[in-house]
């Protein structure tokens, strides 16, 4: 937040224990960006093919803020147009990919 990004944790919209399809939904419907290091999310958007949400993906050992946090800022300012339109933003400790949504795997 003290970076000016919105962001709200799930736990305080719904239940710790929801199905990731659940989030996913949820986010779609608010027009909302998907911030997680689970990778369960990408495959989500691989199987279903959806052009919404954006999904944030941390791919990295250490998600401590003092060890990734200026690169995921970075990468955020960076990917904002393409997130905003349908991405997947997977961000490392050295660098940072984006695929535009959809994923289009069987193409």
């Amino acid at each position: 937040k003290q970076h000016g990004f919105h962001a709200i944790h799930w736990q305080s919209l719904g239940s710790s224990n929801a199905p990731d399809s659940d989030i996913m939904q949820r986010a779609r419907k608010e027009e909302a960006i998907v911030f997680t290091h689970d990778l369960d999310f990408g495959a989500l958007l691989a199987q279903t093919n959806e052009g919404a949400p954006s999904v944030v993906q941390i791919r990295s050992d250490s998600t401590h803020v003092n060890v990734i946090g200026g690169k995921i800022i970075s990468a955020l300012r960076q990917c904002a147009k393409e997130l905003r339109d349908g991405a997947l933003l997977i961000v490392e400790s050295h660098k940072h990919r984006i695929r535009l949504l959809p994923l289009n795997i069987d193409s």
